[in-house]
């Protein structure tokens, strides 16, 4: 019999629920908003549609752009049993069918036309009804999230109910998140940063405003948001802080809500954390560290002024969250990141060998674990981020594999060979993706490369400067002189 567990955030959003004014504005996204009768209206308007339109499979592909049909439609999701999978709206049309056919999926879906054409079928009172019996597989993922892969095609990273629960109550508790809470969320709903706006906000109903993405490096406009709404927590990556200070009004003089920064998804530089105290002096700041298939984050490190004074180096990832294990394989104090908890997710879609190199249970682990590819120093006590131990790279709050890049080009028929390496600035970020082409003629250029790459990767992997050569420099050994190839940028 196929197990399941009532999904954990139903009894508390209900209670919280109930005590909301009908006409009570709970998200907002630039100028549009629900309020408690539309959030059920458009729950309703999603739940009907997903019935009407998902009877052959158990996964919903949708796009949007922080629609405000978002949250009704996770939710919808969640009670109905299906497994929500967002995508970029951008997203090139081949990547887009790789996705569907890993799925099995013939159909996807934009929130924002199925907002503009659906009306509610169900009497509005059935929502308390529908909601409070909601039960989930505990074999069947919550979501998928796509991320670049090393064979040329996406992987699906698979999260389960439980893995939500744990990372999701374990971030309520620490951050203190309630009705008085108002949250910026600016990460889109692809990037896993995003789980704990959404489901912060089912559990605890604090003020939800969703940073759309024309609007997402405005500035000025942000922080003029902040002012307006009193936020008082953003929880997005170092480089849209490192934005953000950017602008003459981002201090506690002009902000005096914003309390809490969390950081995460790229490394937290020291340079920025100084930046923030001197901006925020009684601010809270933390550094969140955790890989797609870990659920978001499970480490927290609290950034104070006295560690900066101390220490020359940039900001550690802490203490293992609730639940979570974190060590350096074979207990050393310089080498690769272990994941241990029940954080660590069901693995990626239909790729049995990959999942089997970096899923594991292994005897005297508490939970099932995940090798990281991260190699990390503990010094003091403290764990410290040194570099992939893959061709896994961060770029502009992304993470991809340039493998994946390589193989796309290799498509090209004029290509013999390609090597994808990411130009670093001295901090040891990487600035942008340099593209070096081994071909048989002259006659491909940049732009014939890049409309090519277009039609199946995002816009935020296509190198921003290709090189083309004849012959590849190689080592006495006979393989591709990287060395070298960093010496022609």
């Amino acid at each position: 019999m196929l197990k399941k567990s009532k999904i954990f955030y139903v009894n508390s959003f209900l209670k919280k629920f109930k005590n909301i004014n009908e006409y009570e504005k709970i998200i907002v996204s630039d100028n549009y908003y629900l309020t408690k009768k539309k959030f059920i209206e458009s729950f309703f308007k999603i739940y009907d549609f997903l019935k009407k339109n998902l009877e052959d499979t158990d996964f919903f592909i949708f796009q949007s752009d922080k629609s405000l049909l978002l949250l009704p439609a996770i939710m919808a999701c969640n009670v109905l049993k299906k497994t929500y999978v967002p995508v970029d709206k951008n997203i090139p049309k081949e990547r887009l069918e790789n996705i569907k056919n890993q799925l099995g999926s013939k159909k996807h879906f934009d929130l924002d036309l199925i907002l503009k054409k659906e009306q509610p079928q169900y009497p509005l009172s059935n929502f308390e009804q529908i909601i409070k019996i909601a039960t989930f597989p505990d074999n069947r993922p919550f979501y998928i999230l796509f991320t670049s892969g090393s064979t040329g095609d996406p992987k699906g990273v698979m999260i389960s109910h439980h893995n939500i629960k744990n990372f999701i109550l374990w971030a309520i508790k620490k951050f203190k998140i309630n009705k008085n809470t108002s949250i910026l969320s600016q990460v889109p709903e692809t990037f896993d940063l995003s789980v704990l706006d959404f489901y912060s906000f089912f559990y605890s109903l604090p003020k939800l405003y969703l940073l759309s993405k024309k609007n997402s490096t405005d500035t000025e406009y942000i922080i003029n948001l902040i002012k307006k709404n009193n936020i008082n927590l953003i929880f997005s990556t170092p480089s849209f802080f490192n934005l953000l200070r950017l602008g003459r009004n981002f201090n506690n003089k002009f902000l005096p809500s914003l309390n809490q920064m969390l950081l995460c998804g790229e490394l937290f530089r020291r340079k920025l954390a100084l930046n923030l105290f001197k901006n925020f002096p009684k601010g809270k700041i933390y550094n969140l560290y955790g890989p797609t298939e870990c659920t978001v984050a499970v480490s927290c490190f609290r950034v104070f002024k006295n560690y900066l004074n101390s220490y020359l180096r940039d900001i550690p990832i802490g203490k293992a969250t609730s639940n979570n294990n974190i060590f350096i394989k074979g207990k050393r104090t310089k080498g690769v990141l272990i994941i241990d908890g029940k954080s660590v997710g069901m693995g990626y879609k239909d790729k049995k060998l990959i999942n089997k190199n970096n899923f594991f249970n292994k005897t005297g682990y508490t939970f099932r674990s995940f090798y990281t590819s991260d190699i990390f120093e503990l010094v003091n006590g403290n764990l410290y981020f040194i570099k992939r131990n893959d061709s896994m790279i961060k770029f502009a709050g992304h993470r991809i594999d340039t493998k994946e890049i390589e193989k796309v080009i290799l498509l090209i028929e004029s290509v013999k060979n390609s090597v994808v390496i990411p130009k670093l600035l001295k901090d040891g970020s990487v600035s942008s993706i340099i593209a070096f082409l081994e071909v048989n003629n002259t006659k491909i250029d940049e732009i014939m490369v890049n409309n090519f790459l277009n039609k199946y990767l995002p816009n935020y992997m296509i190198p921003s400067r290709i090189i083309f050569l004849n012959n590849f420099p190689l080592t006495s050994h006979g393989k591709i002189n990287i060395k070298e190839l960093y010496e022609l940028i």
